[in-house]
């Protein structure tokens, strides 16, 4: 799918019979979630954020989990086939760094209710969890291989990269969950007379490896402290003992190869390239575990 833009909003005319927008603005460029989000505004005056999803069936997978987890998401308004019509959390403002890293025992806990969400519900077990965790592998090895062709990485640290991922699949297996992909500043925004937190990435939330959330937090992390927040959090809802060093290794080994193969396909954002990149190679190219504890900066 093309990406939309103004034009195409008010072309198909989503929510007709129901409110007539009037006005369609592009979701600032500080904002993570703008690739497929605006803000529109109505002919009564009302303001809403509107996301375009690739197809029905996003649309309504997010439109279930929204409403299942209404103290995570803005509020859902409606859905129009791909069409989700949120509010549009004009009293928010997005996290600082500080702020996120501070509260990573609130993202812990956000984190927590949708897993349990998907636990209850059995959407990340049985065949669906297989075959997303087969996807997931398969995955990896792809954009492995797709690095090594490119030369972005050694044939010895895509050596190194491939046995630890398989030393620890062997050990911890690849559990499943349904999780807020991209726990970044962009994506969280804080209401500041109450100190309410809303993740606004509706299209970031889906079925993928347990704990990727928490790796793209720690992508912005840099202290032990925030690690320890996060589990603290997470275990007031569910379980914690997953979070170990060797499992969250394990996850930011599968985190830094989707990135660094993402940016090499896309040549996007290549001023992060040499430090991913850096990265990645310190963890294949380490025996033992690779983690010292200061996460690098995202």
């Amino acid at each position: 799918m093309n990406p939309p833009s103004d034009r195409s909003i008010l072309s198909a005319r989503p929510f007709s019979g129901r409110l007539e927008i009037d006005q369609v603005e592009s979701v600032g460029a500080a904002f993570s979630h703008s690739g497929t989000a605006f803000f529109v505004t109505t002919r009564d005056g009302r303001r809403f954020k509107l996301r375009e999803c690739s197809r029905r069936g996003r649309a309504r997978s997010i439109e279930r989990y929204v409403r299942a987890l209404p103290d995570l998401f803005p509020r859902l308004v409606a859905r129009d086939g791909r069409y989700l019509l949120m509010e549009a959390l004009d009293e928010y403002r997005l996290v600082s760094r500080t702020e996120l890293v501070r509260g990573a025992d609130r993202l812990g806990r956000m984190s927590a209710l949708a897993h349990r969400e998907a636990h209850t519900n059995g959407l990340a077990g049985g065949v669906r969890g297989w075959a997303v965790a087969a996807l997931s592998r398969h995955r990896f090895f792809r954009e492995l291989s797709l690095l090594r062709r490119r030369g972005t990485l050694p044939a010895v640290s895509c050596s190194g990269a491939a046995r630890k991922f398989r030393s620890h699949h062997a050990r911890f297996g690849l559990p499943i969950a349904l999780e807020l992909d991209d726990l970044h500043k962009g994506n969280v925004m804080i209401r500041e007379s109450d100190g309410d937190l809303r993740y606004v990435d509706e299209e970031g939330i889906r079925l993928r490896p347990k704990g990727t959330g928490m790796a793209s937090l720690l992508k912005t992390a840099t202290t032990t402290r925030t690690l320890e927040l996060y589990r603290k959090g997470y275990a007031e809802i569910g379980d914690a003992d997953f979070i170990t060093p060797e499992y969250t290794e394990y996850l930011l080994l599968m985190d830094a190869v989707r990135r660094v193969a993402f940016k090499v396909r896309t040549e996007g954002r290549l001023e992060k390239l040499p430090r991913e990149i850096g990265e990645l190679r310190e963890m294949a190219d380490t025996v033992g575990l690779a983690l010292d504890w200061r996460f690098p900066r995202g």
